[in-house]
């Protein structure tokens, strides 16, 4: 995938368009569009799967931050 090759050389939190979070979802919450992953919140149950999924660690769960 030379998408990935360029977005991991230049940018450390860049989605690589693996697909993974896509694959992962089983609400169809996630599409990846013009190399990037986009969320559809109107579909997502907030189950963690493409959290998971991510092996960039992209996709956060914002629940789980502390804020200090």
């Amino acid at each position: 995938m030379v998408f990935g090759k360029v977005v991991t050389k230049v940018c450390k939190v860049g989605c690589i368009a693996c697909m993974l979070c896509v694959k992962a979802c089983k609400f169809d919450a996630i599409h990846v569009v013009d190399n990037i992953a986009e969320i559809d919140y109107s579909k997502c149950v907030m189950c963690g799967a493409c959290v998971t999924a991510c092996p960039r660690k992209i996709i956060v769960d914002e629940r789980k931050r502390v804020n200090n």
